[in-house]
């Protein structure tokens, strides 16, 4: 693999079709990276990071995916500034260790995601783009073992969307909760005014509104809101909402 070290990358935008792979980037910087997504509707023209390896590197805020897929990846020890956004990615094998900063992790695609059609340039997505987007991520996660590994890792903040499907993410069950569908959608936690007012309140939406099970994250490296978080946790298996792993 090639060692990529201490290079600052001012912008890039991974093109459609483009792979990048092979790579390890150690102690590298990232400002205002972006996967492209797709070309002429066509979900297999995503643009592909593979078989690489980010160590003890920093991303900006403006650092974000938006499309592509992101397969057999090692990122450790993590620092960026604000959120970083992973929207409308698949993962396969993807491994969160170490410390890492904030996080958002989303498999589906919106509205106001732009496509790229070879003739009329950028143009805002469909309903019927997004049903194709959904089926092909639907068909994606079927057909592969792992989707995410976070089990080792340590964040300052991470929320993982339904639409990565919860059994194909490897957790830390300790402060990394499974909560179910059926659990939830009994509606008991309302009954609860810690629960019902609490962050969670919006994780139990989701599971409710799209019927699937939702994995509720402690940040560890967020040494002034994890005893929280695990307060929460510890409430939720009394509750019996949370799996006892």
């Amino acid at each position: 693999m090639e060692l990529i070290e201490k290079k600052e990358f001012p912008y890039i935008e991974i093109q459609l079709n483009e792979i990048i792979e092979n790579k390890i980037f150690k102690k590298c910087k990232f400002n205002t990276c972006k996967l492209s997504y797709l070309k002429n509707n066509d979900p297999s023209t995503a643009s592909i990071i593979r078989d690489c390896e980010f160590i003890n590197c920093i991303a900006t805020e403006n650092t974000s995916q938006t499309g592509g897929i992101i397969e057999n990846v090692l990122i450790q020890n993590l620092k960026n500034t604000g959120v970083i956004f992973l929207k409308n990615v698949l993962f396969n094998k993807v491994v969160f260790k170490g410390e890492i900063g904030k996080v958002s992790l989303d498999s589906k695609i919106s509205n106001n995601v732009y496509l790229f059609d070879k003739d009329d340039g950028k143009y805002k997505i469909t309903d019927n783009e997004i049903k194709l987007y959904d089926d092909f991520r639907i068909n994606y996660y079927k057909n592969i073992d792992l989707a995410l590994d976070i089990s080792e890792a340590e964040f300052r903040y991470c929320e993982i969307s339904y639409s990565i499907p919860a059994n194909l993410i490897k957790r830390n069950p300790e402060t990394q909760v499974l909560l179910k569908y059926e659990k939830i959608v009994k509606g008991d936690w309302k009954e609860n005014k810690i629960l019902s007012e609490s962050i969670l309140k919006y994780s139990f939406n989701e599971s409710i509104r799209e019927k699937s099970d939702v994995i509720f994250i402690a940040p560890i490296a967020d040494k002034k809101e994890f005893p929280r978080y695990m307060e929460l946790i510890k409430i939720l298996r009394e509750e019996g909402i949370a799996e006892l792993d």
